[in-house]
């Protein structure tokens, strides 16, 4: 068994951590955001799926609940993150922060949320609204200055910027306006999210080694836990949170690297993650 095969099942047999999709609607259209594309019901996950994932989830997960819609336009969430915090589970959220008002940041701080990561573009209104569009950058901003005020020392903030063309100059503007905050900023590269997006240098992938499919579990908004979030069809299914249990899910994910079995979405796949996380690194 080669050495990147070693690494996927390690990761796989590593602390579980699951993205989920409380929504795959969004009231924002960003640029690197293959909306346009994405085939999946535009949905709210229900409350009955909600209720199954509070006891789904394995005793040492992370849970981020993201996915490719706004989380905070499920009224449910405060459920969710309560939910999981009975069970001393890590519960994070990523946002574009215009629903993040006063009153939905004090309930999910007492809801007990370890995270919150904000998706935030431009430090300037015009670099921001060129890329988050249908946002409003001075709400957002009024947000963001609410939560630094009121912010617990143990919850994590972050800006999560996704680093282009509009943008790349840009990067100490948004790092130097976190700081001012106290925020941590998370840079990632804009990616092809296999193929949906044409970039200039988007082509099949040959580089061998995925430590996002053992190490991630997405969770679409229909309770289907898919091969990971850029199934913009979801058509690459691993199971259903409402049908199979996570250990059914873990066994075919091993089933797919031990057979190098890989979907065929992921010969598009140039998410510099999955490198990174078969490195060692972080989410």
């Amino acid at each position: 068994m080669n050495d990147i095969k070693n690494k996927e099942l390690a990761l796989l047999n590593s602390e579980p951590f699951f993205d989920v999709e409380l929504s795959s609607k969004c009231n924002a259209n960003c640029i690197m955001c293959p909306r346009n594309k994405l085939t999946r019901k535009h949905e709210l996950m229900s409350l009955d799926a909600i209720k199954t994932l509070s006891g789904w989830f394995p005793a040492d997960a992370k849970v981020m609940l993201c996915g490719l819609g706004e989380p905070l336009l499920n009224r449910n969430i405060h459920f969710l993150i309560s939910s999981l915090k009975a069970r001393n589970l890590e519960v994070g959220i990523t946002t574009n922060g215009f629903l993040l008002t006063e009153d939905v940041v004090k309930l999910i701080v007492k809801d007990g949320i370890s995270l919150i990561q904000v998706s935030f573009n431009g430090s300037t209104e015009k670099i921001y609204s060129s890329i988050m569009k249908n946002s409003c950058f001075d709400s957002v901003v009024k947000n963001l200055r609410y939560l630094a005020k009121i912010k617990p020392p143990e919850l994590t903030v972050k800006l999560a910027v996704t680093i282009q063309e509009k943008n790349k100059d840009d990067i100490e503007g948004i790092k130097k306006f976190a700081s001012s905050l106290g925020f941590e900023v998370f840079l990632r590269n804009i990616h092809s999210r296999s193929g949906a997006l044409a970039l200039a240098n988007t082509q099949v992938n040959n580089s061998a080694g995925c430590g996002i499919l053992p190490k991630v579990t997405f969770i679409a908004a229909n309770g289907d836990v898919l091969s990971c979030c850029q199934d913009l069809g979801g058509k690459f299914i691993l199971g259903n949170v409402n049908k199979n249990s996570f250990e059914e899910v873990v066994r075919k994910k091993r089933e797919i690297i031990e057979k190098d079995s890989w979907f065929s979405i992921c010969k598009y796949c140039d998410d510099e993650y999955r490198h990174v996380l078969l490195s060692g690194g972080v989410i």
